[in-house]
Parts: C-alpha cells; structure tokens; sequence
C-alpha cells in the first residue's frame, strides 16, 4: 500500500522549508534510510532520509517550492500502484469539495458549480477581488496553493500584491495566471548594463535576522592579546604524535579546549540568555564557525571538556567536512553554549565577531604574528603591578652590556633583590647577568630565560592579569606542587588535560605569574 512523504518539522520553529532538489526521480527503487531529497531550512541545507521503502510513484512538491510542514511532497508504494487520486495533486491546491446531486450529475471534466462561481466573481472584481492581502497572512505567510506559489515564482510574481479568489482569499493558480508581472524600473539599468538581482535563500535571510539580533543584544566586547608560545610547543608535540592518515590538530582545537576549561570554571557564560532568565548549561558545547558557499554555519562539538584535544580534533575534521558537504543534520546546530570565530589563517589581525543568540559569549580569534620588541639599547620600562613588557621567545632583546642570549619575558617587581632570591631560593632558576646600575637580573632555568627589574608601582595598581607568563618544563608537576605549597609559596592548582599535559601557576611575591609544565 502507498504512503504520503509528509514535509518533517527539523527542529522548534520551523514552520516550512524548501525543496532545493529530489535525489530520486519518479519511478526509481527506494528503501528506508535513503537520501531522497535537498531540504533547505532557517537553520540548514541537508539530505532527507525516506522513512519507508518502494518505489517513488509520484513527487507532488517540485525543486524550489516552498513547503508547509506536514504538506504532502510525495507518494512512495509497490511497483504498478496506482496513485490515490487525492495525492496526485498537491493537497494544498484541492479546494472545497464538489457537491453532485442526482439532477445535475456532474460530467468529466465540466467545472465544478462552486468553482464557476468562484471564477465568475473573479472576472467581475478584478484584481481588486473580495480580499485585502491582510485577510490572508497567517503568521507573516500569504495564503497561496503550492501550485500558484509555483506559477509567480516562475514568472516574479509577488504574491502580497495579489487578492485571492480561493476559499478565505486563498490565492489559486487562476490568480497568478491573470496577473501582470511590472516592469523592471529604469533605475535597474546602468551603463554598464542591467543590475542583476540575487535572491537570497533561506541560510542568507536566516543570518541577516540573526545579525540584526545580534546588535539587538545587551553585549559589549574586551580584546586582549595572549602569548602562544605554549600552545606553539603543545601543538608541535600534539603533531609528532599524530599517525600516517591521523587528524593534525590546530590551533583551534587547542583554545577549543582551553575555552571548553574556562566554561567549566565560570558557569555564568556557559549560558543562554533568555530576556527574563538565563540557562546555565552542564557541559560546554562550542560552536565552530564554517564559511560555507553564500553562508556562514557554526556547528557545534558536544562536551568539549570530556575530551582530548586529539579528539575534539577528530570531531571538529568531521563536522567541518559535513558542514562543507552539506550533509549536516539539525542536531548538529543544536545546543551550542559558546562560539569560536577564528580568521587568523587569513592573516586576519583582530575582528569583532557577532554573537550567536541565545549564547551569551563569542571569542574571535586573529592570527598569531610577532610583536615589535624594547629597542636593545633601552632598559626595560617601569611598570606597574602585574604588568609586563610581552617579548615573544622567538625575538631577541639584547640590553645594554649583556648582549648574549635573547629574553623572553620582563617581570617589574618591588624588591629585586627579595625577587632575586625567591626566584634562585624557591624555583631554581640561575643567574645569568645583574646589572647593578640599570637594576634588573637575567635568570635562567631549563633553556627559559626571564628578566626582572626594579618597577615603580602605581597606587591603584591591578593584581597580576592573565597576559603572557614565562612556561618553565620539570620533571613532576605535581611533586614541585607539593614542595612549593610546603615552603609557603602562592600557587594554583594543577590543571591536567590528559595524555597531554599538566600545568601549575606560581605566583612570586609581586602577583607576576609563572606556569610549570610537565608533557604526559
């Protein structure tokens, strides 16, 4: 027996779709779970399954028409069977039912009584028939058969301007056939020829509303830069490890899970906002942004902080893959609590991304770039507390009388020689020069050279802030955390992503912050 292919509801407020292109033609086998057709939604562009198996009798819904849930798109049933004559036509299209009595049998193919009636008060009005426009919407749509909504995109036709002769002012294909289309105004020609107009589909309408919601939104934006020699290191240690044929984790794989961390830490952004409430979510679900062909999508990867970075990797190759493919499913857009926009593969330097409604935060992501460094024949600026003059490990710093080897990182402290002996005393680094007049110290400790030097501190100066840190490499992380703790020094608590490494923050008498790491 046959069955309707019914137009399924892919998520909460879809209310119609359209069919970008049938994967099957009349006539061809089916089975259940095979890609039929293209549906274009708000959200997404994806493959429709069949939900049953046999042969495609019909295809009622056409490439390019728009769709309401629950309209019948198709009939599916055994080779040879007939179509019912109720589904031969788009439902839709079938007005009220034809009254036949005994003394007037209706013949085969005379029009209906009613339907004559319907078209002779069409004739009479004209196109200003017994409806206003306003009589027909129903939740913004125009009501329309998809037979006539067909017939006026075929020949640009704007239904709104139409009144319909149908049951209620419903617009039927008579309508549309006896409709003008205007002509394009002059101001579409230029010199160079015609103007042409693209129309946007469902993706693009889809994101200017969700842009213009955006910066409807009670937001504001913080940039900052961070030092990422210690992911430039975790990621060419990730790398060696990646097999023949293996996924290569980037650069976003790692904030992916460093921002996944952070959520787990201050809950109140991993959340929705909702205008009366808002919704803070249990694991952190992190939205990728794809630029994809006249869009952009943001996929997400569920519980990013359950994983490895090895594995949010995988999972990010896949989803970007079938993003690009479209071969995404809804479920795979759902749920996000916080978006990464990263454009710093382009070059990009800095860029204000959009927020993604209802999530409540967005991080945008430039590229990595070196940073102009203290001209060598200067001493290193007084500073206030916490903050430090940021020299990349790959460029050199060459002060006066001390022209070895490069510095990495300049701490500004109160005592130096209180820090000297903290720094020597507490976390073995070495001295490496002291220059007495200029007051500051290089130490060294494991290939990582630091600086400190004798800073004036402002009055209302901030603790030490989260910019770049020195990232000295030990033994055991969590032995050096115990002997610091014992010895009454300022520290944080060991953070591990497993299988790949431990980190420990040591604050020295300053606030200035350090970070020891231990590859696993």
């Amino acid at each position: 027996m046959s069955s309707q292919v019914t137009l399924p509801r892919l998520g909460q407020g879809m209310e119609s779709g359209t069919i970008v292109r049938w994967l099957k033609s009349e006539g061809d086998k089916v089975e259940k779970g095979d890609p039929l057709y293209e549906l274009d939604t708000e959200k997404v562009t994806q493959e429709v399954e069949a939900e049953a198996g046999g042969v495609l009798l019909k295809i009622l819904a056409q490439e390019g028409e728009e769709i309401e849930v629950g309209k019948a798109i198709a009939v599916i049933g055994e080779q040879g069977e007939d179509v019912p004559a109720e589904t031969s036509e788009p439902k839709a299209e079938t007005e009220e039912p034809t009254e036949v009595t005994e003394e007037e049998p209706a013949e085969e193919g005379e029009p209906a009584p009613e339907r004559e009636d319907e078209r002779e008060r069409g004739r009479e009005e004209g196109p200003e028939g017994p409806s206003e426009p306003e009589q027909r919407v129903n939740g913004g749509r125009v009501k329309a058969s998809p037979l006539a909504r067909r017939i006026a995109k075929e020949r640009g036709i704007d239904l709104a301007q139409l009144s319909g002769t149908g049951p209620d002012g419903r617009i039927v294909a008579e309508d549309v056939e006896r409709a003008q289309v205007a002509p394009e105004p002059a101001a579409r020609l230029t010199e160079r020829g015609r103007v042409e107009t693209v129309k946007l589909n469902q993706m693009r309408k889809t994101i200017a509303r969700r842009m213009t919601e955006a910066w409807e939104a009670p937001a504001f934006q913080i940039a900052m830069s961070a030092n990422m020699t210690a992911s430039i290191r975790l990621r060419e240690a990730l790398l060696e490890r990646v097999e023949e044929g293996g996924v290569r984790p980037t650069y976003s794989d790692i904030l992916t899970k460093v921002v996944a961390l952070a959520l787990m830490r201050h809950r109140d952004m991993n959340a929705h906002f909702g205008g009366d409430e808002v919704l803070l979510f249990p694991t952190a679900n992190i939205g990728i942004a794809v630029a994809v062909p006249h869009g952009l999508v943001v996929p997400v990867i569920q519980s990013c902080e359950t994983k490895t970075i090895e594995e949010i990797a995988v999972a990010r190759a896949d989803i970007v893959e079938r993003t690009r493919g479209g071969k995404l499913k809804v479920e795979d857009l759902e749920n996000g609590t916080f978006t990464i926009s990263n454009l710093g593969m382009y070059g990009v330097e800095r860029f204000t991304a959009v927020l993604n409604p209802p999530q409540a935060g967005i991080l945008a992501v430039g590229a990595i770039e070196e940073r102009a460094v203290p001209h060598a024949h200067r001493r290193p600026p007084l500073c206030g507390r916490g903050n430090r003059v940021r020299v990349p490990a790959h460029r050199e710093v060459i002060p006066r009388r001390a022209r070895t080897r490069p510095v990495n990182i300049w701490y500004c402290v109160s005592d130096l020689e209180a820090a000297r002996a903290f720094y020597t005393g507490q976390l073995d680094f070495q001295v490496v020069y002291f220059d007495e007049e200029d007051r500051w110290i290089r130490l060294e400790r494991n290939g990582v050279e630091i600086a400190i030097s004798d800073g004036e501190f402002q009055g209302d100066a901030e603790p030490a802030g989260e910019e770049a840190v020195a990232a000295v490499d030990v033994e055991d992380v969590k032995a050096e955390a115990e002997r610091l703790r014992e010895a009454g020094v300022r520290i944080g608590v060991v953070l591990e992503i497993p299988g790949t490494i431990r980190l420990l923050d040591v604050f020295d008498p300053d606030g200035n912050r350090l970070q020891l790491t231990q590859e696993i």
